[in-house]
């Protein structure tokens, strides 16, 4: 139960970051493009990465902690449902071209996010080691 309650709090916290850099305009530039939802799901798997990482090295979590950071913040934070819509409305809005960029940008960014996260990991620990 102690877990549970760690997570709603992670996630409570989550939902309210993603609503507060929704409200953000990026660029400023009003556009069909759903920046803010790219932005919020490549920090995602950067951070999703960089903890998961973390604990692979053997860097001590709470379980409680991981959870609510991981499941909680992380899975309330970012969101493929958001990005399955407006993928959506981009194609039966046939822009076709935004629609090819925003998948790519999305999943090449993604895998690019959790690489980075992962090597941020790993020089920190070279970092550590060395001091």
């Amino acid at each position: 139960m102690k877990k549970i309650f760690y997570i709603f709090c992670g996630g409570f916290l989550g939902a309210i970051l993603r609503a507060l850099l929704f409200n953000i305009q990026i660029l400023n530039v009003k556009s069909l493009f759903p920046l803010n939802t790219i932005v919020v799901n490549l920090l995602g798997c950067f951070f999703l990465s960089l903890i998961s990482y973390s604990l692979e090295k053997k860097i001590k979590f709470n379980d409680n902690l991981y959870s609510a950071i991981t499941v909680g913040l992380i899975g309330a934070f970012t969101t493929f449902s958001t990005f399955s819509k407006d993928l959506g409305i981009l194609i039966y809005s046939n822009f076709w071209l935004y629609a090819i960029v925003y998948l790519l940008i999305s999943i090449v960014g993604g895998f690019i996010c959790v690489f980075l996260g992962y090597k941020t990991v790993e020089i920190a620990c070279k970092k550590t080691k060395t001091n």
